[in-house]
Order: C-alpha cells, then structure tokens, then sequence
C-alpha cells in the first residue's frame, strides 16, 4: 500500500526469503571473506571480550573461519567461547552448539541468536514439513547440489519426486541451501543440523545405502560409456561423485 501511494519510496529490508515483489532487488549477503573479513571480525570480537590472540594465534584463526564457513553470528558466538577454552579447541566442537553462558555479555541482536543451533532450528521451523524433510536428507549429497540426484535420492514416503524439486527451490528462496558460482551449496553448518534430524529419523543407513546404490550405478553408466564422447562430461561427473563420497565417509565416520 505504501509503495501504491508513494511511488519514490524506497524500503531496505533484510530477510532470508525473497519477497517476490515486482520491483524487488536483491543483494545476497554471502559469508565473509574467511582469510580477511571474518579473521577481521573474530580478531575484534575477540579483543573486545578481554581476549589477547597470541601472534602464533592467526593461522589459527582463518582455520576456524573456515570451520564457520565465514558466517558472522558463529564467529560472534565463537569469540565469546574464548573465555572457557582455547582457539585450537573451538574446531573440535560442533558448529551448531557454539553458545554463551547466560551470565555473559550477548551479542547485539534478538535473544534467540544466542546459541547458534537455536537460530538454525528457527529457521528450521519456518519450512514447511517437505521442506524440512529434505533439509534432513541433503546432507547425504556433500558438494555442490545437483538437483536430478537430490531427486533420485531424497525422494520417498511422503516426499515425492516432484516434491523434492519444488523443497529444493523453496530452501533457496529461504537461503538453507544459497546459490554459490550458480550452483546450491549447503554450508557446513547447516549441513550438520540436517544430519541431526536425519538421525533423529533413523534413516542414515537408509540413505546411506541409497547413495551408495545410486553413486555404484552412475560409475558403472561412465565406465561403459567412457571411451565415447560423453567422456568429458562423465570426467567431471566422477570429479563430483569423489567428493560426495569423501564427504558420506566422514558423516558416516561422525556419526
């Protein structure tokens, strides 16, 4: 309405999911730079909570910037974890538990943003049940998303096919799962909560064993076809096939 009677009007609006509006533009905020501005923000976060990082301190420190997948608010949480352990213990604590004591000092913003898992699960339940169900199941595909895949194995009981496709376009609109170099990605972080609920549902060896059928019958589709022309194409498949399987080993290893 403000927008029909007040055609200069601009509004600046933070939000996970698009608006859809006709006029909307966009301006994706992705995670910092690791190596710069988040290692920037942690070191300052750091000094204001009392904490001097020793020069030996800083190779460290990118490390766990990209244990937090440069997101600003686990790096928030993770510098206020400093007063109870050191910066090479942090990496060895899940991502989605970094939190503060209640008697600390928060960080500025709403108090549900105080522990990084309760902020992952109010998003979480923002998503519609299907949606919810794929965000479990994800985690099984590491690497960069394909969509036909996700399909093939993250279908099934009350998430169709089709349902997957259509979750899948709603947990970009949310950002769950955001476009990196036009490709969805799911970050680390996020990637662990999912796998919570997918063992809270049982179905890690279910899908495991999904996976390893779906992944055994595409190797054996290139090994049959490698020596035609779809070789290139089946180069950089088997490329993405390694790291998927790489990334099961270790959630499976985690587990």
């Amino acid at each position: 309405m403000l927008l029909d009677k007040c055609s200069r009007l601009r509004i600046v609006a933070t939000s996970r999911e698009l608006l859809h509006l006709d006029e909307e533009f966009v301006a994706v905020a992705q995670p910092l730079p690791r190596a710069t501005d988040a290692a920037e923000l942690f070191l300052r976060r750091v000094t204001e909570s009392g904490h001097v990082p020793e020069p030996g301190d800083l190779n460290q420190v990118t490390e766990l910037c990209a244990y937090l997948d440069g997101l600003p608010l686990a790096l928030e949480l993770a510098a206020g974890a400093l007063r109870h352990c050191t910066i090479e213990d942090l990496p060895r604590r899940p991502r989605h538990e970094l939190s503060r004591d209640e008697d600390e000092i928060r960080p500025l913003g709403p108090h549900r943003h105080d522990v990084l898992r309760t902020a992952l699960g109010w998003s979480h339940e923002l998503c519609t049940p299907s949606e919810r169900l794929l965000w479990a199941r994800l985690p099984i595909l590491h690497g960069y998303l394909d969509e036909d895949a996700a399909a093939a194995l993250c279908s099934g009981g009350p998430l169709p096919s089709l349902g997957v496709r259509h979750a899948l376009a709603s947990l970009l609109d949310k950002s769950v799962a955001p476009l990196r170099l036009g490709r969805l990605l799911l970050v680390d972080t996020v990637r662990e909560y999912g796998d919570l609920w997918l063992a809270e549902l049982g179905e890690l060896n279910a899908m495991a064993n999904m996976h390893a059928g779906y992944f055994l019958a595409q190797a054996r589709r290139a090994d049959a076809t490698w020596t035609s022309a779809e070789q290139t194409g089946w180069y950089r498949t088997i490329t993405d096939l390694f790291v998927s399987s790489v990334g099961l080993t270790a959630s499976l290893a985690g587990s």
